[in-house]
């Protein structure tokens, strides 16, 4: 018995596309052969183990298994937490998992299972889903920090795109080597590009005590930069001087100083408008959580859906049947009220509008009333896109609604 893995990907996929392994096999030849592959997501444990059953291919004598699909049953997303500061564990985001493979065959009254021949271990999924274009060329280099070879975080945001200073942000990101991200280095600048100094906040997560500590997430707003207190390696509370402050960056460091992310880039405008602004947080297409506001016209409209029942006119009393003129016939029962809005952006750049069908697209959108992250779904279907040729700046309309409905008394 000889079962030897042929291809597989890289030791980081993202869970919502292809995760796939091809073996193949010295005993193809037998009665009844296939090919077993048991996956063990870490954590499972009824059942430890999902078993996939494959033939030989008729051509190669491979079989190759697309494990996604159980993998994504064990992944959901870290939503920004209003009060956690500094570097906080993405511990839902992904899933670490080996997978082990092994073959049966025999006569039809006696096929024998001979699992676990050939193992595939500490690997590790999470939760981004690539289009096809991007997904084609996958190279977990692309998305993974490492020190002195910088990439970006998880997000495809325009680096540069504005933030008042009352509003949070996060930036979302994976290091696959202890010691990666020792400190983020944040450093602003006032009107004149002068720098207004540097702070570097410690990573407790920096030795991976944990699996988790390679999926972290870090304060990126200006409101919440400020909470962050008493983990700082250089510089103290506050970061970000409301009044002087008008650009800043984040960039990851190792302890040696090697840049292990590109800088991020964030323009402060406390600029005002005659409407209330509605910000947003919504998952990306990488896993992490951007952020947008919506800060012209916005406005609501209720729906509401009324179930009645039609009752006898009429009460009887002493015997006798009377009305009153306030009975009531036709009777409520149930009333639910939907409340949809429409959010108007400023005006946004075409590489911005390209950002923003993330958010349209996204399944979870959180509406931040300034103290807590309401749920809501985006109901817009269509989004447009803007070539700078045609259109140099343009704006985003969007509906949205709360992602419950509003109850009413029973008549």
């Amino acid at each position: 018995m000889a079962i030897t893995t042929i291809n597989f990907g890289f030791t980081y996929q993202p869970v919502y596309n292809v995760v796939w392994y091809t073996v193949t096999s010295t005993n193809t030849a037998q009665d009844n052969f296939r090919y077993i592959c048991d996956i063990y997501p870490t954590g499972a444990s009824s059942p430890s183990f999902y078993r996939m059953k494959r033939p030989a291919d008729p051509d190669t004598g491979n079989a190759t298994f697309d494990v996604h699909r159980i993998l994504e049953n064990f992944v959901t997303a870290d939503k920004p937490d209003k009060g956690l500061n500094g570097f906080q564990k993405n511990s839902n985001s992904y899933i670490k998992y080996d997978v082990k493979f092994g073959e049966e065959y025999g006569p039809s009254s006696a096929v024998v299972a001979y699992p676990d021949l050939n193992s595939e271990v500490n690997k590790y999924a999470w939760n981004a889903a690539l289009d096809f274009q991007e997904f084609e060329p996958y190279n977990q280099a692309t998305y993974i920090l490492l020190a002195a070879s910088p990439k970006d975080f998880l997000t495809n945001r325009p680096s540069s795109g504005v933030i008042s200073t009352t509003e949070d942000a996060w930036l979302y990101m994976i290091s696959r080597t202890s010691g990666t991200i020792d400190y983020m280095q944040i450093e602003t600048y006032d009107s004149n590009g002068a720098s207004l100094g540097i702070w570097k906040v410690d990573n407790p997560e920096k030795a991976f005590p944990t699996d988790a500590g390679r999926f972290l997430r870090f304060d990126a707003g200006p409101n919440n930069l400020n909470e962050i207190a008493g983990v700082f390696q250089q510089g103290s509370a506050p970061i970000i001087d409301t009044t002087n402050a008008k650009k800043y960056y984040l960039q990851a460091f190792n302890a040696s100083g090697l840049a292990a992310s590109n800088p991020h880039w964030f323009t402060i405008d406390d600029g005002c408008t005659p409407h209330t602004p509605v910000r947003l947080h919504f998952l990306n297409k990488l896993g992490g959580f951007d952020s947008f506001t919506f800060s012209r016209l916005n406005k609501r409209r209720s729906t509401n859906e009324k179930k009645t029942y039609r009752k006898a006119l009429g009460t009887e009393s002493g015997g006798n049947w009377g009305y009153n003129i306030d009975d009531r016939r036709d009777t409520t029962y149930n009333v639910e009220a939907s409340d949809v809005f429409t959010a108007n952006s400023d005006w946004v750049t075409p590489a911005e509008m390209d950002w923003l069908e993330e958010l349209v697209e996204s399944p979870e959108v959180y509406y931040d009333d300034g103290t807590n992250l309401i749920a809501v779904n985006i109901i817009t279907a269509t989004w447009e896109q803007h070539k700078r040729e045609n259109t140099p700046l343009a704006n985003l309309v969007i509906e949205y609604k709360y992602s419950y409905e509003r109850k009413r008394q029973r008549g």
